[in-house]
């Protein structure tokens, strides 16, 4: 299981597809949601099953960062700020993790009785 990180190209007259080719191959648990940094610095992936959200920078490498491993709960949602500077997950049972991206600090919520959450 993974991501697969393709290059295309489109003609500059027309639009259209011009080709494409796979670049690398991004080993990871089984993926259940996918972020972008706005500026294409580095991507996100998380894990429905394992609660898992693994981090690629940019480069050549293919070797991923942990940012999180949580027990109890699966990766639902990853969604990055417009300007890049925070990292919301949620996971299936409801908490939120809300990370600065720059020092990787965070904040955590846990959800009780439905919607409420607590700091």
């Amino acid at each position: 299981a993974g991501v697969c990180l393709w290059r295309i190209a489109f003609s500059g007259t027309t639009g259209a597809l011009s080709g494409g080719h796979m670049q690398r191959v991004l080993p990871h648990a089984p993926v259940s949601c996918l972020a972008w940094h706005p500026l294409g610095s580095w991507l996100v992936a998380g894990s429905d099953q394992l609660g898992v959200v693994s981090l690629w920078a940019g480069g050549e490498t293919s070797s991923a960062v942990s940012l999180w491993a949580r027990g109890g709960g699966g990766v639902s949602i990853l969604s990055i700020s417009n300007c890049g500077g925070m990292l919301l997950a949620g996971w299936v049972s409801g908490g939120v993790r809300l990370y600065e991206t720059r020092t990787w600090s965070w904040r955590t919520w846990e959800a009780f009785r439905g919607k409420r959450c607590v700091a």
